[in-house]
This record gives C-alpha cells, sequence and structure tokens, in this order.
C-alpha cells in the first residue's frame, strides 16, 4: 500500500506519476477530483466548484480573461509542495508565469465565531504563513501573490501589475 500524494490515505493507489525522478500516487477517491499535470502538479478536475466564494468566482474569470484557460489552473497541488510533506493547495496557478495565486476572504484575517472557532482559524493562519514560507525555501522561479477581500477585483489592470 502506497500514500495518495493528495489525501495522504494509506489505500490502494489507482495511479502512479513520475515527475523529476519521483513517483507520485493517487488513489481512486482523489483520482475523480484531481487530475496530474506532467509539469508536476495535481489540480481539480471539475472547475469552478460549488464550494468557493463570490470573491474567488471573480478572480478565476479575471484570471482567465487574461490568461486564458489553458494556462490558469485552479485549487493546485504542486509535487514540490508533497515533498515537503506538505498537502496545502493554492487557489490558482499560473502556468506561464510561474505565479500561485491565494484568495484571501475576511476570514484569513478576522475570526468568525458563527464560520469557524478560534482553533480552526488559528490553524488556517498558521497553514496561510506556512505556504507562504515554503514558496520561499522553494524558490526558483515561483512566485505566491495575494487577491485580498478589499482589493479592486473588477479592474483587470490590478491583475496584470500584481502578476507581471
Amino acid at each position: 500500500m502506497k500514500k495518495c500524494s493528495i489525501c495522504a490515505g494509506t489505500v490502494k493507489v489507482k495511479k502512479s506519476y513520475k515527475y523529476n525522478g519521483k513517483k507520485y500516487y493517487i488513489c481512486d477517491s482523489c483520482s475523480k477530483r484531481y487530475k496530474f499535470d506532467s509539469r508536476g502538479f495535481f489540480y481539480l478536475r471539475k472547475k469552478g466548484g460549488e464550494n468557493v466564494s463570490k470573491l474567488q468566482r471573480v478572480v478565476r474569470i479575471y484570471l482567465k480573461r487574461l490568461y486564458g484557460s489553458s494556462d490558469v489552473f485552479e485549487e493546485v497541488l504542486p509535487c514540490w509542495m508533497v515533498d515537503f510533506g506538505r498537502r496545502y493547495r493554492f487557489d490558482f496557478y499560473i502556468v506561464s508565469k510561474n505565479v500561485y495565486v491565494e484568495v484571501h476572504g475576511r476570514q484569513h484575517f478576522y475570526q468568525y465565531p458563527e464560520f469557524q472557532s478560534e482553533e480552526e482559524f488559528l490553524r488556517a493562519v498558521e497553514r496561510d504563513r506556512e505556504k507562504r514560507e515554503l514558496v520561499g525555501r522553494i524558490g526558483g522561479p515561483y512566485r505566491l501573490v495575494y487577491i485580498l477581500f478589499d482589493d479592486p477585483i473588477y479592474d483587470i489592470e490590478f491583475y496584470r501589475q500584481l502578476i507581471e
């Protein structure tokens, strides 16, 4: 039994993929939701899942308008993240720019008791910090940018300036 690269469960592996001389595995359950891209990342099979915020849906529209559907992937788990022993996903990845995009609503900055407990909020804050740190450690061509709840999300120039 191998560990699934996406869920970390030790289950019967449906498929394996090679990238940079390493093998990555995916279980049957995760293979229904995620696909592997030969450039070294897993991504959400169905684009535009129902469980995303309005903010993220708007960002998706503008990113795809600027860079095209074939260059913008959603809910991305890079192989290098798995190599670090983490399974943190990024909201978007723009392949041609090597840019990961995180969309942060108010819940990333303020704890809302009706939405999440204080413990869940603190875990999310720590996860965000660790993602930022890991992108810095991997270095190379990768960058991480944030789109925040109070950014001008309906202005296409905002995206160009942020990502270029």
